[in-house]
């Protein structure tokens, strides 16, 4: 059934989250509900207006009772400046900009205006607060002593302003009171942090164990700003000497709800004393002061995996996952990093065990024109945590079919330190020819091996344009809970697909978790619908979570929406 945005799910107005609701449906179903459980959900529920912007989306959750600014709980949203705080019963909705879209260059403590980047990351923490990042290039004179390219940015202009200092950044926000306010708590600047220059070290590309790059790597120094160091061009397009700010791109931040760690992984790209030369290393960054100080924890040159995924290796450590080329794969290999965190440790991408080869993409230079995909990422490596010592992570890489010319996605389950890998699923979309975009994890409690999958499907359409759903599938433990994926984009009770306007449709999407005072578990998985924030919540209550852990499948509910709530700004 297919359907304009603006005619078939609810709006704000007209709609009401399902996050509360649920718990008191499935109180309320008594004996017959313990019979046969199921996974509740709702119509979809426009948050926001259509607007051309653009649409990171990511999202956090304080739980009930974390908080006592907001006993109740908080569910907090964020798409390109705007944040949306609601009650988990939909109540008492604010829409507000955060300081990092401010026009004012004061409230960064700056002179010149930063330049705002939309990539961002929201994670909650264990005590109640939350942490938003949001990438920037910023101008702000307070490096002492200045960097030997301090004057680069002014003789070659970094976004249009001759202006000396220009390089990257990535603010970090928190809120103490569930969204009321913000404050800025720190930066990764890439001017001021010490980071390891490789370059010149002889036997990198050696086979293991490589003892004389990794003896002399060990012994060089940290290069404070190394990773700020502007990019020089001497010209493209209609630009003639410019640069682009030395730093980070495509970061990715994720708090351990295990040991209050943080992890954010970026791209580090900076310039050299050559004008048209670059270079560039992954670093993975830690913090154990909750954002206030960061230190690069490990790094290596060889591949670049824009958002790359962190999750919990169930024992204080941390895993993550990538996509390689060239001499170490194609493959998607898994890394750990164990829980001491050591600081400067090259990571060597042909080191991790290999999860999946990587399939090929076929499609032509047609095929590609026609997708019609306004997204810079169709996919990346998932993750979700490992919940004990022991215990499986689960992961998604994707994986072309149909002779390499549509995407789709395989689950596997593997230990933490990459042994004992199985695939457990497939993510195909509903028509032969569609394509699984933008496929996502929400986590579940570490106490319970419960996350939801979900993802975009394009839907190829001969002679108009690609129309989209969303989708998902729960698993539990290592069990896809459904026979079949369920729908997300539904309205009246019924699914529903949305025709694309040639509007950014963002790189990622975000969603979070809380447990209800049952012990119902419900997911919140935000998307991105023709420029508007769309919301839809799935609730799988402890009896439904016993019955897919003894091996059921469960069947799907549709509830009816609750009563509205009034959006404001």
């Amino acid at each position: 059934m297919a359907s304009d945005a603006n005619s078939r799910p609810r709006i704000a107005q007209a709609g009401g989250l399902l996050l509360a609701a649920l718990t008191g449906l499935l109180s309320a179903a008594g004996p017959a509900g313990a019979q046969t459980p199921r996974i509740m959900v709702g119509d979809a529920i426009k948050l926001s207006e259509e607007n051309k912007g653009w649409a990171e989306v990511t999202s956090a959750i304080v739980p009930p009772g974390r908080n006592p600014a907001c006993p109740e709980g908080r569910l907090l949203i964020s798409a390109a400046y705007n944040t949306m705080s609601v009650k988990l019963d939909g109540s008492d909705p604010k829409i507000w900009r955060l300081p990092k879209a401010s026009g004012d260059p004061k409230v960064h403590g700056e002179t010149t205006k930063p330049w705002i980047i939309h990539d961002q990351h929201m994670v909650s923490l264990r005590d109640g607060g939350v942490l938003q990042s949001i990438e920037a290039i910023t101008w702000n004179d307070n490096l002492s002593p200045r960097p030997a390219w301090w004057n680069w940015t002014k003789d070659f202009p970094l976004k249009g302003q001759n202006v000396p200092g220009g390089r990257g950044t990535i603010y970090i926000y928190r809120t103490s009171d569930c969204g009321a306010t913000w404050s800025l708590v720190s930066e990764v600047d890439a001017g001021r942090l010490a980071v390891k220059d490789h370059s010149g070290i002889s036997g990198k590309d050696q086979p293991p164990p490589r003892p004389t790059f990794y003896q002399a790597h060990a012994r060089r120094a940290p290069t404070p700003g190394l990773c700020g160091t502007p990019r020089r061009f001497s010209k493209a397009d209609t630009r003639t000497n410019f640069s682009e700010g030395g730093g980070w791109d495509g970061h990715y931040l994720y708090s351990d709800p295990s040991t209050g760690n943080l992890v954010l992984t970026s791209l580090c790209a900076y310039g050299t004393n050559e004008i048209d030369k670059q270079a560039a290393q992954f670093l993975w960054l830690v913090s154990r002061d909750g954002g206030s100080s960061w230190y690069v924890a490990r790094h290596t040159d060889e591949f670049n995996t824009f958002r790359m995924p962190v999750t919990s290796d169930g024992e204080g450590g941390a895993v993550t996952l990538y996509a390689v080329g060239g001499q170490g794969g194609p493959s998607f290999r898994l890394q750990r990093l164990s829980r001491d965190y050591p600081p400067h440790q090259w990571l060597d991408y042909r080191d991790g065990p290999i999860i999946a080869a990587r399939s090929p993409d076929k499609r032509t230079p047609e095929l590609r024109a026609a997708a019609q995909i306004e997204t810079h990422v169709w996919a990346a490596p998932i993750l979700a945590p490992a919940r004990a010592p022991g215990g499986g992570l689960k992961l998604g890489v994707w994986n072309w079919v149909n002779n390499g010319t549509v995407l789709s996605y395989d689950i596997y389950r593997a230990a933490a330190n990459g042994t004992n890998i199985r695939k457990i699923d497939t993510i195909r979309a509903a028509e032969p020819n569609g394509d699984v975009v933008e496929a996502m994890f929400v986590d579940g409690p570490l106490d319970r091996p419960a996350d939801l999958l979900y993802w975009i499907e394009r839907i190829p359409r001969a002679g108009e344009p690609n129309h989209f759903r969303i989708r998902y599938q729960l698993y539990v433990g290592e069990v896809p809970v459904l026979a079949q994926p369920g729908t997300l984009t539904l309205a009246n009770g019924q699914p529903y697909t949305w025709g694309w306007k040639k509007i950014f449709i963002g790189e990622y999407m975000g969603g979070a978790s809380y447990v209800g005072a049952d012990g119902t578990i419900h997911f919140a998985a935000p998307w991105v619908q023709n420029g508007a924030l769309y919301l839809n919540t799935v609730a799988l209550s402890p009896e439904a979570q016993r019955a897919a852990a003894a091996g059921r499948k469960l069947t799907v509910e549709v509830m009816a929406s609750p009563p509205p709530w009034q959006q404001t700004r």
